[in-house]
């Protein structure tokens, strides 16, 4: 992945597919304006409180005037991740006899490997959440 997010506030937006996206996540939504380069200048909105919609956003925001607030992001190479690692341990939800688990991330539909003891998803929004689906390996 490339650049983290930085948080700006105004309404200022363009659709990233057909003027209308929904179902991403912050990260994915990030993804998706790098890859079509709909934001040059790396400045886009996302709202996960709307069905996850991602647009690109038309400029900074500099100049606006706020008539509605909406959360523009600026993708920035050198910000720290704006989301929270966390971390489930297998022995606290039931898996303790497992040798290992393979975890799935059903919001990607990809598996994330096979794990000991614990697993941590890096990077979650804030007010967001990790969908896993956890596989215990019988030991040998």
């Amino acid at each position: 992945m490339t650049g983290w997010l930085v948080l700006i506030d105004c309404s200022n937006k363009v659709g990233v597919d057909n003027h209308s996206s929904f179902g991403y996540s912050l990260s994915t939504c990030r993804d998706a304006v790098i890859a079509k380069k709909c934001a040059p200048d790396g400045f886009f909105y996302y709202s996960e409180n709307y069905n996850g919609q991602c647009s690109c956003a038309t400029d900074s925001c500099a100049k606006r005037v706020h008539n509605a607030v909406y959360n523009i992001y600026e993708i920035v190479p050198d910000a720290p991740p704006t989301g929270l690692d966390m971390t489930v341990d297998f022995a606290e939800v039931g898996l303790a006899g497992a040798k290992a688990v393979e975890v799935m991330d059903i919001w990607a539909e990809a598996s994330v490997g096979t794990h000991e003891q614990r697993f941590t998803a890096a990077n979650v929004a804030v007010h967001g959440t990790a969908f896993l689906r956890l596989t215990p390996k019988p030991k040998a």
